[in-house]
C-alpha cells in the first residue's frame, strides 16, 4: 500500500569488472638509455637495483648494508625496527653479476668517502628519507624518457621476467605480491611474447 519495498533490489545484480590498465614498463632500449643517462649521478645505484630487483621504492629507500650477502650474491628485503615492508614479510632476491659489481663498488665509494651510517643509498652522506623525484625526473629528460617513475623499474623487473619465461609463481614470490591477482596483471605479457615468438619461426613468412 505504502509502496516500501521488502527485499534488497540491487542484491542480483552482477558487479562488472573493470578492467586494469596495462602497467608501463621500459624496454631493453629504454633501459640502456635511461642506466646511460643516470651513469654519472648519485640514483644510478638506485636504478640499476630497482631495474635487477624489482624492490619496491620504500624498500630501496631503507636497504642496508647488512641486508646485502656478497658471499651468496643475496639481497633480503626485511623489516627494520623504524620501517616494515608492505606485507611485512621478508623475501630474498639474487643478485645479477652487473649489479653485485656495482653494489661493490658502491660501497667501497662510501667507505672512502667515509659514510657509516649503514644504509645503501644515501644523498651527501645522509640517508634517502624522501623522494628523489627532482633528479630522477632531470635523468629522464636526458634519457627522452616521459612518463616513467621509480615504480616503472619494478614494473620492468617483472615484465622483462614474463617474457622470458619464468612462471607467475615464481615472480610473484620475487615480486612479495600477497595475491597472485596481483601477478596475474603481467600475464598478458607472456602470451604477447609468446604470440612475436611464433612470428620468428623460419616457415611463418
Amino acid at each position: 500500500r505504502w509502496g516500501y519495498i521488502n527485499h534488497n533490489v540491487v542484491s542480483n545484480v552482477v558487479k562488472l569488472k573493470v578492467p586494469k590498465r596495462n602497467k608501463k614498463f621500459l624496454s631493453q632500449q629504454e633501459i640502456q638509455k635511461l642506466l646511460d643517462s643516470a651513469s654519472e649521478s648519485y640514483i644510478y645505484p638506485i636504478i640499476l637495483t630497482g631495474l635487477h630487483t624489482g624492490m619496491r621504492k620504500s624498500e630501496l629507500f631503507n636497504l642496508k648494508w647488512t641486508d646485502i650477502d656478497f658471499d651468496q650474491k643475496m639481497i633480503t628485503v626485511q623489516c627494520k625496527d623504524d620501517w616494515h615492508t608492505k606485507n611485512y614479510g621478508t623475501r630474498t632476491l639474487s643478485m645479477t653479476p652487473i649489479l653485485y659489481n656495482a653494489l661493490k663498488a658502491h660501497q667501497q665509494q662510501q667507505l672512502e668517502m667515509g659514510i657509516k651510517n649503514g644504509y645503501v643509498f644515501t644523498y651527501r652522506g645522509e640517508r634517502i628519507r624522501a623522494g628523489i623525484k627532482k633528479s630522477f625526473n632531470a635523468v629522464l629528460r636526458d634519457a627522452g624518457l616521459e612518463g616513467v617513475t621509480l615504480h616503472t623499474l619494478r614494473h620492468t623487473f617483472a615484465s622483462q621476467l614474463v617474457m622470458a619465461g619464468v612462471p607467475l609463481r615464481d615472480i610473484q614470490e620475487l615480486m612479495g605480491h600477497e595475491s597472485y591477482e596481483t601477478t596475474l596483471q603481467y600475464a598478458h605479457l607472456s602470451k604477447d611474447h609468446a604470440k612475436q615468438q611464433v612470428l620468428r619461426l623460419p616457415f611463418a613468412s
